[in-house]
């Protein structure tokens, strides 16, 4: 079979060198000697694949109102089909127990099979007569009346009027261990759109629940459908790394389990979820277990000269066929255990503070010494040095392609997931990628503006030539918790994203600093859905719903903080060399790339959200606080953001130049106070195993 995706010297190269024998590579170095491809001009900018244009379709609906709730009593029946699935179950609890609160009424539930008389009016098990009803899912009196999700995409949802009944409909699969929910997201949909209802953040006090005399839902036809087949914006979890700050804490897992459980209704509530499963994440967790002792040659070169590594996150030496070879066996095994797959990861779980990139001969033949420069991190007689190197793209791509090319003879539509990260995240020189491939592009950064316009570059030259991008950011890590907001330039890089080829995203988490950067998070869940929506819109309609006679006043507070984090963002330069990521560079290392960015950014910021400023922005709160009067819940909500303020204020006293020691303990008593009352204000939990060595020594 002819191989089109590698240059064929190099193909020929590689498959005469055969195994990379230790005999052949074992001399490491710092070197590139591939050979130099010469810079292509920079492209133009790329062009449109999708257009921005919503997926919201609304027609006009002839019939009566649907009474809801009139006189104070339910005035309508909620009935699910026989067999309801979950989703269908769900949409079903969160209609009951939204409208319940929002009126006061008690609503039913019941089982289609469960009416003694399906016409008009429904009759009741209990012999009650509802003339009114909510249909949710796909009953047989909607099918009676033709409607269905089916002609929807996954996730997509259906409202429609017929006569005295609402149906609601929502496309719904479960495959490949997903659970999609359309009618789930129908039901959320019709209480947002219809009746006022806001989840500004996870609990209670974030719910904005208008409450009602009455309840009546206009005739209505109209459907949805997300822009997105993936819209994940990772959730927490309580693993190890949680448990160091949950030490310091002295909190309870369960605690954290709960507020965790919050952020995962919230995420759904703004239609989070995923009709596809695309695997492309770290794939090589197993292989130092399976392959060291009979294949040690399969691992990377170390600096000390052998090949061993630390167990978790091994590196590979990419240049040996053998490996791209076993990694394809692996993938058809996978294909043929599972056929339905969306894909199959071949993403290298390079990273960690153990092991390091192969650095032998044959991978160094792969690398163009005209590459962009990154910076890489390696260790030698327990010493850490960082050294100046080409990007090692179109080594990666090289080892992604014979994988894709090996998989292909067999399996021509298989779909491989791989990422460009790290100190390959650069697109390749003189090599393009395997169109089987589904990459997953981690880069964009909101508090420094060179790392975001050369992310951007380097989305454009993976769009030039990548056939799926998803794109994987871990921006929502940065930041330190602090109160820094910039749903604006997020909305822009959502929306070019999309127009260049973006069919999937996954943000790197949901953190759940609430009270500081809650508006990030709530912009990016209404955006994912679609990339159409102008953020202008989606600020006003937060701040209208949320603060009510305060909206301006809090509207101006979020306003004065992204131009603050603007102004973060263009003084935090760092230089376009300095990609070491945050999972390879420790941060008690002097010359670690972390700790230099972690210096920039805090040098940007503390000269920025001075004490002075940090006044006005409480003066702001304070003037909202008083157009609130007599409202109780805006009041609260207020607070809620005053939260912030004074993690900000703590941190600056405990962090700025040095730090006052006794305010780092005051500093940590306040974590311990908010993770008891406020858990959702600020995740303790995750800032200090991020910063655990900040309160070393202390009580």
């Amino acid at each position: 079979m002819t191989k089109t995706f590698l240059p064929g010297l190099l193909l020929a190269g590689l498959l005469l060198t055969g195994t990379a024998s230790p005999a052949a590579s074992e001399k490491w170095g710092t070197v590139a000697l591939g050979k130099a491809v010469g810079r292509e001009a920079k492209p133009g900018p790329p062009r449109v694949r999708q257009k921005l244009e919503t997926r919201f379709r609304k027609r006009p609906a002839e019939g009566k109102p649907t009474v809801l709730f009139r006189e104070g009593e339910a005035q309508a029946l909620l009935v699910v089909p026989k067999s309801a699935s979950r989703a269908e179950m769900m949409a079903a609890e969160l209609l009951r127990t939204t409208l319940g609160e929002m009126t006061g009424a008690t609503f039913t539930v019941v089982r289609e099979s469960e009416t003694r008389r399906a016409g008009e009016p429904i009759i009741d098990d209990a012999g009650r007569s509802w003339a009114q009803a909510i249909w949710i899912g796909q009953t047989a009196q909607a099918a009676k009346e033709g409607l269905s999700a089916d002609d929807l995409k996954p996730e997509g949802y259906r409202l429609a009027t017929r006569g005295p009944w609402l149906f609601v409909l929502g496309r719904d699969l479960t495959e490949n261990g997903l659970r999609v929910n359309g009618t789930y997201f129908g039901a959320a949909n019709l209480l947002e759109r219809h009746l006022g209802v806001r989840w500004l953040w996870p609990g209670k006090l974030g719910s904005v629940i208008p409450k009602r005399e009455e309840v009546a839902l206009p005739p209505l036809d109209e459907q949805d459908e997300p822009a997105l087949a993936q819209r994940t914006i990772r959730n927490m979890a309580v693993n190890d790394l949680s448990k160091v700050g949950l030490a310091l804490l002295h909190g309870e897992a369960d605690d954290y389990r709960n507020t965790l459980d919050l952020n995962a209704t919230w995420l759904r509530n703004q239609g989070s979820g995923s009709s596809v499963r695309l695997r492309y994440g770290h794939a090589y967790g197993d292989w130092y277990e399976r392959y060291a002792k009979t294949h040690p040659d399969w691992f990377a070169l170390q600096p000390n000269g052998s090949r061993q590594q630390h167990p978790s996150r091994v590196r590979l030496c990419k240049s040996n066929p053998e490996v791209a070879h076993e990694a394809a066996r692996r993938v058809l095994a996978a294909y043929a255990e599972n056929p339905g797959l969306d894909s199959v990861s071949i993403s290298p779980n390079d990273g960690g503070s153990h092991n390091w990139f192969c650095m032998c001969g044959e991978c160094r033949k792969l690398d163009p010494p005209d590459g962009e420069k990154v910076t890489l991190l390696f260790a030698r007689d327990g010493k850490r040095f960082e050294q100046s190197y080409p990007s090692l793209t179109n080594r990666f791509v090289t080892f992604y392609n014979r994988i894709a090319e090996e998989v292909a003879e067999t399996l021509p539509h298989a779909r491989l997931g791989a990422y460009a990260y790290s100190a390959y995240r650069d697109p390749p020189l003189g090599i393009r990628l395997h169109p089987s491939i589904v990459l997953g592009f981690v880069g964009l950064n909101y508090i420094n503006d060179e790392q975001r316009r050369h992310d951007l570059e380097r989305w454009d030259g993976w769009a030039a030539q990548a056939s799926t991008l998803i794109l994987r950011p871990n921006a929502f890590h940065s930041g330190d918790a602090l109160p820094l907001v910039y749903p604006h330039r997020l909305g822009e890089d959502v929306k070019h994203c999309y127009q260049t080829g973006m069919v999937a995203a996954d943000f790197d988490a949901l953190i759940g600093n609430w009270s500081t950067q809650g508006l990030n998070y709530y912009v990016l869940a209404k955006l994912l859905w679609d990339p159409s929506a102008e953020v202008d819109a989606i600020v006003a309609d937060y701040c209208r719903h949320g603060f009510g006679p305060a909206a301006e006043t809090i509207a101006r507070y979020f306003a004065t903080l992204e131009e603050a984090t603007r102004r973060v963002a263009q003084e935090g330069r760092v230089g376009a060399e300095e990609q070491l990521r945050e999972e390879e560079a420790d941060s008690e290392t002097p010359l670690s790339g972390k700790k230099r960015r972690a210096t920039l950014f805090h040098n940007a910021y503390f000269s920025v959200f001075t004490p002075a400023f940090l006044a006005s922005l409480r003066d702001l709160l304070q003037e909202a606080d008083g157009e609130a009067r007599g409202d109780e819940t805006v009041r609260a909500r207020i607070a809620f953001l005053r939260i912030g303020l004074d993690y900000a204020e703590l941190y600056r006293r405990a962090i700025h130049n040095g730090g006052d020691p006794g305010a780092k303990q005051e500093l940590l008593d306040w974590h311990r106070d908010t993770f008891r009352r406020q858990p959702l204000a600020v995740n303790s939990v995750h800032r200090l195993w991020r910063s655990s060595a900040t309160f070393r020594g202390l009580k």
